[in-house]
C-alpha cells in the first residue's frame, strides 16, 4: 500500500531552500527540482516487515537526466547535506 506524505516532502524542500548555492545566493529550488524532491521524497510505501505498519519512502534512487546548467550540483549538493544532517539516519554518510 502506498500514500503520499506532503509534510515529509516540504520538509526536505523547506530544508534545501534554507541553504545557500556556491555563489552565496539563497538557493530557490526551480519547479522542475521542487516536482523532483516532492514525488521522490513524499511517495510512502509501507514496510512489509514492521509489524506496526509503518511507512518508509518508496523509492531509493532518483534518477535525473537535465541537460547542461540547470542546477543539477547544486541539487545533489543540496540532498547530500539534507541526507548527511537532517534525514534521522543516526551517522549518515554521503
Amino acid at each position: 500500500m502506498t500514500m503520499f506524505d506532503a509534510e515529509a516532502a516540504s520538509f526536505v524542500c523547506d530544508f534545501i531552500e534554507c541553504l545557500t548555492c556556491s555563489n552565496g545566493a539563497p538557493m530557490r529550488l526551480m519547479d522542475w527540482q521542487r516536482e523532483a524532491v516532492t514525488e521522490f521524497y513524499g511517495r510512502m510505501a509501507q514496510d512489509e516487515h514492521d509489524p506496526t505498519g509503518a511507512y518508509l519512502r518508496q523509492y531509493q534512487y532518483l534518477y535525473l537526466e537535465i541537460a547542461k546548467k540547470n542546477g543539477k550540483s547544486e541539487l545533489a549538493g543540496a540532498l547530500g547535506v539534507y541526507h548527511l544532517y537532517a534525514d534521522g539516519e543516526m551517522n549518515g554518510e554521503v
